[in-house]
């Protein structure tokens, strides 16, 4: 019933300009697998529009159903009730049941009012005299006595020894800057360099691995001895149309030394990928060579 939905849903709504558009080729589809490719978790027809989930039936049991309404859109089913049946006989009366428990006890009741005092009871005889109490606290100390009169100077002390050297002052401002100097005599002229090379010539050397039928496609030109290489570049194909050569990206695609084995020698080297359904069909290096 979900697949049935869901056809309806996938052929009953225009694209937005903002959506994902999956577009099957021609008698294809589109298919979601598990993680090996060994099965299918869902697949839309391109011929029948017809959407099948192979799982289904497998999956755990849900309790709520699924609708479609126009369009296709897929929300709750709304409650579907049917005609009231006759009013059933009315059955026995069922065994009286077990006395239930004890309640608990409830809250003790408010304190009652203060009864009325009792007659004043007859004074008592006179008890034992109490035992000497402690000392008390020490007293504040008194106010301090009036200062006594200045005494009478005493003679003059020795000369003190020279005291330590005090610690160095801080460092004074630095000075104003003084007048420029006058300009200096010109230099004698260098004497002129050595004549630079010119590239002879540029040559683009290719070279293309056809028949690969893989996924992965190495590749590598190399410049002749002598040549060295400026830059490179790279092409693969899956020999197929859109969406089936899209998939195509790039591993590597840089510079080499030692090109082929042979020291001193200088070269491009490519690795192309496609991580689509379709194998790479060729890929070529491209050297930039010059002497």
């Amino acid at each position: 019933m979900i697949a049935a939905l869901w056809a309806g849903a996938l052929h009953c709504h225009a694209a937005f300009a903002a959506d994902i558009v999956l577009a099957p080729p021609p008698n294809g589809g589109f298919s979601v697998t598990s993680s090996d490719k060994t099965q299918i978790r869902l697949r839309v027809d391109e011929a029948s529009g017809a959407v099948t989930v192979p799982g289904l039936a497998s999956a755990p049991q849900q309790g709520t159903p699924v609708c479609h309404g126009p369009g296709g859109v897929l929300g709750h089913c709304a409650a579907v009730v049917g005609a009231t049946g006759a009013t059933g006989a009315a059955g026995a009366t069922g065994a009286t049941g077990p006395a239930g428990a004890t309640g608990a006890t409830g809250s003790a009741g408010p304190t009652g009012a203060t009864g009325v005092a009792g007659p004043t009871g007859a004074t008592g005889p006179s008890g034992a005299t109490g035992a000497t109490g402690n000392a008390g606290p020490t007293g504040a100390t008194g106010v301090a006595g009036a200062t006594g009169a200045t005494g009478s100077t005493g003679a003059l002390g020795p000369t003190g020894g020279t005291g330590a050297a005090g610690p160095a002052g801080p460092t004074g401002a630095t000075g104003s800057t003084g007048p420029t100097g006058s300009t200096g005599s010109t230099g004698a002229t260098g004497a002129t360099g050595a004549a630079g090379s010119v590239s002879a010539g540029v040559t683009i050397r290719e070279v293309t691995q056809s028949s690969v039928g893989a996924q992965v496609c190495a590749v590598t030109s190399c410049c002749l001895p002598g040549e060295k290489v400026l830059g490179g570049g790279h092409a693969a194909s899956t020999g197929q149309t859109a969406p089936e050569d899209a998939g195509v990206y790039l591993g590597e695609s840089r510079p080499v030394a030692d090109c082929g084995g042979n020291t001193g020698a200088f070269g491009w080297s490519v690795r192309a990928l496609n991580s689509y359904r379709s194998n790479l069909q060729s890929c070529s290096a491209y050297a930039i060579c010059a002497q």
